[in-house]
């Protein structure tokens, strides 16, 4: 590749760096670039200028001069511009280096202010400037220092003598470029000097790939695994380690399941043939029975030695179904098997070969956990019954040593195999128990420390079967799964921090040696089979949990109390959004109501007949489970109770389920049977009690096969429903429409044992008077564990949300939306002084407040006419109000309507009188229809709809003189209200379907991405 080449791609992404001269340093711009042929350290040649242009020029000029007298091309280019300088007496600098973990500290140093001698982050770790293998923290080497910077300024530095002296600490934006593209580099994080990941998942199967070629290519052709290197100088780590050969096949056959490479296939079978023939060895036992060994360094066996060899071969007779290991498995099995005290269930670690004795009783628990995982996987094969009990007894063992206390990955490992044969409760608990209070150090451990990742991931397919085991579900209660799946994230992340990418595999001795491996920072960037076996053993099992959540099937559910053709504010909006999810964005939601509606099948149609939904949407109330529950037997019918007068029958359209209703010797309400109409089954009990003549539910039994429930409430019945019907493949989306009578359910931590999300909606206010939490949100917003989001309808309480609860950055704000088709031109009005007002006939609507109000209206203009529209317990009342105060002439009380055009058609302007609301429908769509509002400025929505827009007027809540006097003010001037209808059209586009489903898209790409748990892991920028 030639340098221009590479020159030519870098220079655009430097371009946009858009850094300012810095005048804390005089040289202005100073530019590192570093090149390498694959082959050798890379080459760094220093510019500086006044500006970017001319420190480029002279980079560029040096490099090429470089170039000429090369007798290899470059393939890297990397350029790094100093954005920050930060000047440090020698003395503050050391006392930061020990607080800095070692090859953790970030910064480039110079030795000079006008940065004649200055280093890179990455010189300084590739060549070991502030390392000391006996020190854990960052501290100066002097000899390396010498040495390096006698090859790179042909002068030799020293750090300081004296602790008065200055130092430059730097840090740089960067772009590589390898020939086929450039890269920004990171330059802050825990991600910094290598390239941006913006969807890192999609390296993923690459870095898999990669992995697993390296470690074929340190498999000779004896067989014989290249151990390791330490990169910095390119020295070969000089001992061997049988185990770990051993170990690093097993990952490399789980590498080679991804990839299917034949090179690969074929290092393998060299591993393993050298494993079986030359470093096992068959011993007879006491009970004359074989046994095989694994002969370790130091004429030493390792109870780990012997379980990984296992792994290895079984993975082998999985991939391939070639069974020529099995019967050395079998004996490297019985060899474990005397390792064991067959009465207290615990292993010995490590014999003398020579004589099988007793070498060490315990040496580490990695080999506890690589034993008994390494029997199941047999076990697995062969389902030979000891190697099961064998398991069982040393799991009863690590129970009583309490072994989770060590956070083992093999232990975990082996619990999660162990469960899918026993799912017992003890050996859930202890896998809960292994991960449970280490989550806090998977998310913060600044190592990569990939065995982390490989903990994880076996813990989470233990906990995917605990979630749908109805047994044990419950072990779940107390443990922090969304945490867990957090950590998991956010681990995976981590670890492609240790990949050796060509950024920054260029700046050690041999960069074609390491490059594409894994390895480990603070061990002097060790590069050894294990190490990458580590690595690659988490992403190969992290690949597979993505795939499998890719491929569940998608669900959105709107949790709501009704859904009825005529509802409320909070049913239309859920009608409304279910069109907008069908129309705009392909997606057909189910509907699942608390209640039960004997009509919601007939409310489907009709909505679809009458357009209202562009399509049937699946819609159940919890009651509508349970005929399929009677047939797969999962509940028993109940006898018919006696006395009781049937007062009442109730059938749903379909004609399946009938709710009858029975009164007692007094003529109250006592119980109501639900009956499977076909079988004429009695599936379901409510109970009722009466006070002072109202009936009201004191109970919902229900008697499943092996025991009867009593269900205390509706909302508690409901969840329950969810709980046993919901199937554990879909991953559920769940968005809480009615808040209340979902709170069981929400409050119950679904995620723990579904695969889902879930967001409330907050469709009023969210305080009382007195500033507490209404009830029906009380638990959502005290318990930022519970949902994933939470949507409101307006930025103001969005604001006033965020101050009083924790975890705000949940909260979006998608207001309602208008249904299709909008007017949207002018709207010619009938002549006159007419008022409309669309509301509930209940108390916070204030009607006869406004009825008060519009008293004083008639006064000024008689001919003047208020028409209310709605449904509610106040219509008669109010009514009659209006009569008591001979208004009949100018207050008209009407029922509910939909033929809202001819009632806008009729009205020139509208009314809101409320003393509280969430985003009324009702206002919205006043402008929609170029009806100018007049409304109380209350919390919430009437400010979002009128502020700014010249579509109406806002007035002082409760203010009976001012509403009548906007009122009487918009009437009385035609050419203001006919700007106020144009205003109130174009403002309306604002809020149509089409502006609206943007947000709704953002957010149900939000749930799906956390669904999969892509975006649960936290960035840590310290």
């Amino acid at each position: 590749m030639s340098l221009s080449h590479l020159l030519a791609q870098t220079r655009p992404l430097v371009e946009q760096f858009n850094i300012a001269a810095d005048a804390s340093h005089v040289p202005g711009y100073v530019l590192f670039f570093s090149v390498s042929n694959g082959q050798e350290r890379a080459h760094i040649e220093q510019a500086r200028g006044d500006t970017l242009d001319n420190a480029w020029i002279a980079g560029a000029k040096a490099l090429q001069r470089w170039a000429q007298k090369q007798t290899t091309q470059p393939c890297w280019l990397r350029v790094d511009v100093v954005n920050h300088v930060e000047a440090l007496r020698w003395d503050a600098l050391q006392d930061k280096l020990r607080k800095t973990k070692r090859n953790y500290f970030r910064f480039g140093l110079s030795f000079t202010e006008t940065f004649e001698h200055a280093l890179l982050e990455q010189e300084i770790a590739a060549n070991a400037l502030l390392y000391v293998g006996t020190e854990g923290v960052a501290t100066p080497n002097d000899k390396n220092l010498v040495s390096y910077t006698r090859q790179r300024f042909g002068s030799e530095l020293h750090w300081p003598d004296a602790p008065e002296k200055n130092l430059w600490r730097f840090t740089t934006l960067g772009a590589f470029s390898d020939g086929n593209r450039a890269y920004p580099l990171e330059s802050g994080g825990p991600h910094s000097g290598y390239r941006q990941l913006p969807h890192w998942q999609d390296e993923l199967e690459p870095m898999i790939h990669s992995a697993s070629d390296y470690l074929a290519r340190q498999v000779k052709k004896s067989g014989r695994f290249n151990y390791g290197w330490f990169p910095c100088f390119d020295r070969a780590i000089p001992t061997y380690n049988a185990l770990r050969h051993a170990s690093s096949t097993y990952a490399l056959l789980e590498g080679w399941e991804v990839t299917q490479n034949d090179t690969q296939f074929a290092a393998i079978e060299r591993a393993l043939h050298d494993l079986a023939s030359e470093l096992i060895r068959t011993c007879t036992l006491p009970d004359g029975s074989d046994a095989d060994f694994l002969v370790d360094t130091g004429d030493e066996i390792k109870l780990g030695g012997n379980a990984v060899c296992i792994l290895a071969m079984a993975k082998y007779s999985e991939l391939t179904g070639n069974e020529r290991y099995l019967a050395q498995m079998e004996r490297l099995a019985n060899g474990i098997a005397f390792m064991q005290n067959a009465e207290s269930g615990a292993f010995v670690h490590v014999l003398h070969a020579a004589d099988l004795s007793l070498k060490e009783e315990q040496r580490i628990i990695y080999y506890d956990g690589e034993a008994a995982f390494a029997l199941m996987r047999l076990y697995g094969l062969t389902k030979n019954p000891r190697w099961l009990s064998i398991v069982e007894r040393a799991m009863d063992n690590f129970i009583a040593r309490k072994h989770w206390q060590a956070h083992d990955h093999w232990l975990s490992y082996c619990v999660n195999e162990l469960t899918r044969y026993r799912p017992q409760a003890r050996y859930y608990q202890f896998g809960l128990d292994n991960v449970r209070d280490h989550l806090d150090f998977v998310l913060k451990r600044v190592t990569t420390y990939p065995t982390l990742l490989e903990l994880m991931m076996a813990a989470q397919r233990m906990i995917e079967r605990l979630q749908a085991d109805d047994t044990h579900r419950h072990l779940l209660a107390d443990f922090d799964v969304d945490k867990f799946y957090r950590a998991l994230e956010y681990r995976a992340r981590y670890l492609a921090n240790g990949f050796f990418w060509p950024e920054l595999a260029m700046f050690f001795k041999n960069p074609q040696k390491i490059v594409g491996s894994f390895f480990i920072r603070h061990h002097s960037y060790r590069v050894r089979i294990d190490d990458v076996e580590h690595y690659l053993s988490g992403y190969v099992a992290y690949r597979k949990y993505r795939l499998q959540q890719a491929s569940r099937p998608q669900q959105l559910v709107f949790l709501c109390g009704n859904f009825r053709h005529e509802g409320n504010g909070i049913e239309i909006a859920s009608i409304r959004r279910c069109a907008l999810f069908i129309r705009q964005l392909g997606v057909s939601p189910w509907v699942i109501t608390s209640s039960w509606n004997p009509q919601l099948a007939r409310t489907v149609e009709a909505l679809y007949e009458s357009g209202k939904l562009p399509a049937p949407v699946k819609a159940l109330t919890v009651y509508d489970w349970l005929p399929a529950m009677l047939e797969r037997g999962d509940i028993l019918p109940m006898q018919e109770l006696r006395p009781g007068t049937r007062a009442q029958t109730r059938k749903d359209s379909r004609n399946i389920l009938a709710a009858r209703r029975y009164v007692g010797a007094e003529g109250n309400l006592s119980h109501e049977d639900f009956v499977h109409l076909p079988t004429q089954k009695i599936v379901l009990r409510r109970h009722y009690r009466s006070l002072k003549g109202t009936a009201y539910l004191s109970g919902i039994e229900l008697r499943f096969t092996d025991h009867e429930r009593l269900y205390a409430s509706e909302e508690e019945f409901a969840a329950a429903m969810l709980a046993h019907n919901l199937d554990r493949q879909t991953t559920w989306h769940f968005l809480v429409d009615k808040n209340l009578p979902w709170r069981e359910f929400v409050s119950s931590k679904p995620k723990n044992w579904l695969n889902a999300t879930l967001t409330s909606v907050i469709h009023s206010t969210h305080q009382r008077e007195d500033g507490e939490f209404k009830q029906a949100y009380r638990h959502v917003l005290r318990d930022a564990t519970l949902l994933d989001r939470i949507i409101v309808l307006t930025d103001a309480q969005k604001h006033n949300l965020a101050k009083v609860i924790s975890g705000a950055q949940r909260m979006r704000t998608i207001p309602n939306h208008l249904s299709p088709p909008l007017p949207l031109n002018a709207v010619t009005k009938t002549t006159g002084y007419r008022v409309l007002c669309m509301a509930r006939y209940s108390p916070e609507k204030q009607h006869q407040l406004l009825f008060r109000a519009f008293a004083r209206v008639v006064a000024s203009i008689p001919e003047a006419e208020l028409h209310t529209w709605g449904y509610g317990p106040l219509k008669t009342q109010l009514a009659q109000w209006v009569t008591d105060n001979h208004l009949e002439n100018n207050i008209f009380v009407h029922g509910l309507t939909h033929d809202l055009e001819s009632v806008h058609q009729q009205s020139n302007c509208a009314v809101l009188s409320s003393s509280l609301e969430g985003f009324p429908l009702f206002c919205l769509e006043s402008l929609a229809h170029g009806t100018p509002l007049v409304s109380f400025d209350i919390q919430y929505g009437p400010r979002d709809l009128l502020e700014n827009s010249g579509a109406g007027i806002l007035v002082k809540p409760n203010d009976e003189t001012a509403l009548a006097e906007a009122l009487i003010e918009v009437l009385q001037n035609p050419q203001q209200r006919a700007q106020m209808q144009e205003n109130a059209l174009r403002h309306a586009t604002r809020y149509s379907e089409q502006q609206v489903a943007t947000l709704w898209q953002t957010w149900w790409q939000e749930m799906q991405a956390l669904a999969s748990r892509e975006n649960k892991g936290v960035e840590n920028r310290a």
